[in-house]
């Protein structure tokens, strides 16, 4: 099978909106002497759309250099973004995808061989840390982009400049460090989570508005509240303007619709639907009930 046979296989998968630059090189084999090459190098710009779910058999480091996207694979979750890396890896499940308010670019190199495993731990990657952040990520793109360029026209007769290039890549990467992903219960995450919903739910703010915020994706804000506290973003943000509104029917005579602007809620019917779902009384009823009842312990 040739080398560039291998590369149509890898891109199959993708079905969704992108502009995609594959540059492969037209060798029948490996060069002479050698146990690692690049069989293409590629380009992607994504347009919001951008989704991948794939469980590869071969390996192939990325380098994200604009916008921001997630990382999802068997041993964690990460959300990357310009100047990080994360690596395809042989029989590693893997869905990754951009952010639709920060359509993500990225770099990768597919490297095929012998030695294709040992290169990539050579920049860093192994089974268990699939996302690094470059200590200089300004070279490591320099080094993915010279070898992009390399392959625009590819000579045989500059098969080692190539080799050299894909080399330079490695070096690139030397001193990086493993991303942390939010394992559970990240209570780090759903800490400062709470303490913007706290400071800004008189805002309206909402779940999306949230994970923007926090710089993480909606999928994991969810799983981050889902292991912390059992409960959706949403609903726990639901259950604090709640709460809010309770303390403010408890300290004073305040219309229905001041509380409900003061606690986030569009309008004063949509605040007694929501109030009532959560407690079981109208907003009046729980206020003549509750007036000397600490308000969070009134709540079911």
């Amino acid at each position: 099978m040739r080398l560039n046979d291998v590369s149509v296989q890898v891109y199959i998968c993708i079905t969704m909106k992108e502009r995609l630059d594959v540059r492969p090189w037209p060798l029948a084999a490996l060069p002479p002497m050698t146990s690692v090459w690049a069989a293409d190098v590629g380009h992607l710009t994504g347009y919001g759309e951008f989704r991948y779910t794939f469980q590869p058999n071969y390996v192939c480091p990325h380098i994200v250099v604009a916008g921001c996207g997630t990382v999802e694979t068997s041993i964690g979750t990460w959300d990357v973004q310009a100047g990080e890396m994360f690596c395809l890896w042989p029989g590693v499940a893997f869905d990754y995808y951009e952010h639709a308010d920060r359509p993500w670019q990225f770099y990768w190199i597919h490297l095929t061989g012998a030695g294709a495993q040992a290169m990539a731990e050579a920049m860093g990657f192994s089974p268990e840390r699939l996302v690094i952040r470059p200590t200089h990520p300004e070279r490591v793109v320099a080094a993915y982009q010279a070898l992009y360029t390399h392959y625009a026209h590819p000579d045989p007769s500059a098969v080692f400049s190539a080799l050299a290039l894909l080399f330079q890549v490695a070096d690139a990467c030397q001193g990086t460090a493993s991303m942390q992903h939010p394992g559970p219960p990240a209570r780090h995450l759903v800490d400062e989570a709470e303490l913007l919903m706290t400071s800004l739910l008189h805002t309206g703010i909402n779940v999306s508005q949230l994970a923007r915020a926090l710089r993480v994706s909606r999928n994991t804000l969810f799983r981050a509240f889902r292991d912390a506290r059992g409960v959706t973003p949403c609903a726990r943000l639901q259950q604090m303007r709640v709460q809010r509104a309770c303390a403010l029917l408890q300290e004073r005579e305040q219309k229905l619709a001041t509380i409900a602007r003061a606690v986030g809620y569009g309008g004063e019917k949509y605040f007694m639907r929501c109030f009532r779902k959560a407690t079981g009384l109208t907003p009046g009823q729980w206020r003549a009930r509750h007036q000397s009842v600490s308000p969070t312990s009134a709540l079911p």
